[in-house]
């Protein structure tokens, strides 16, 4: 692959969610053989805060409240990991509540919303396909060279229909014992209460894990997993959510 032939921020936004995967996979292999960089650093943290921006009033436009239920974490240096389950408006509700810059993959899914439209061409979105051996090699070599520079990476590690803790994979904790990074797991949820749209979001304790071998990398997703259901329970404990009807797929 010799050429690449980028597309505007209007022709992709026209993609069909599977050939805007592809093109993305094809311009992180023409980029990666040919050593390039989509977009500068600091242009990028520029971006992402007027992203954020626009999510906050996006959010309000749309006449959807944001609710932070509890947030256990604390500040550290160093190369951090949000592990988080997807749900409707999950990235809006880690853009406007977590307050670092950084990067997110997840599995191609449902339509994309403007605003992920938006992460994919500043480069803090990547759509990763579980069949393209390849790209995801790519993927992962990003990843860690991020956390490795003392970066934010945020992972959602099942599917976008399923977004159940049960479908954990070993994504994270297989970066944390390449990087050492912490992890900080979230959970995520939205509800119709009454005749209105609550995005929940419960942040927990963060996990310094401590270790650098392959063979604990079952446990480490153990650990992640049993904290996420617990955030999650927390949630659904709730007397306002408890009963409410939760949404599973874009309205």
């Amino acid at each position: 692959m010799n050429e690449f032939e980028y597309k505007s921020f209007i022709e992709k936004k026209k993609m069909a969610l599977d050939e805007l995967s592809v093109y993305y996979q094809q311009l992180r292999l023409y980029e990666s053989k040919n050593s390039l960089n989509r977009v500068d650093a600091k242009i990028q943290i520029r971006i992402f805060a007027l992203i954020r921006f626009i999510t906050k009033i996006n959010r309000i436009l749309e006449h959807r409240a944001l609710k932070v239920l509890n947030d256990k974490s604390f500040y550290t240096k160093g190369p951090k990991i949000y592990v988080c389950q997807r749900s409707t408006y999950s990235i809006e509700t880690l853009i406007e509540k977590i307050s670092d810059y950084f990067s997110m993959t997840t599995n191609s899914g449902n339509e994309l919303s403007y605003i992920e439209h938006l992460l994919l061409t500043n480069g803090n979105l990547r759509l990763k396909s579980s069949s393209n051996t390849i790209d995801n090699k790519i993927i992962k070599t990003s990843q860690i060279n991020n956390l490795l520079n003392n970066g934010v990476e945020v992972i959602f590690s099942e599917s976008w229909y399923a977004p159940f803790v049960e479908s954990l994979t070993d994504d994270a904790a297989s970066l944390v014992v390449e990087t050492g990074a912490t992890i900080i797991p979230v959970a995520t949820d939205d509800f119709k209460v009454g005749d209105k749209t609550v995005s929940v979001i419960n942040i927990g304790k963060n996990l310094y894990i401590g270790t650098n071998k392959p063979e604990h990398i079952k446990e480490i997703t153990k650990i992640v997993r049993i904290d996420l259901e617990n955030l999650e329970d927390e949630i659904l404990k709730e007397k306002e959510y408890g009963n409410a009807q939760r949404l599973y797929k874009r309205p």
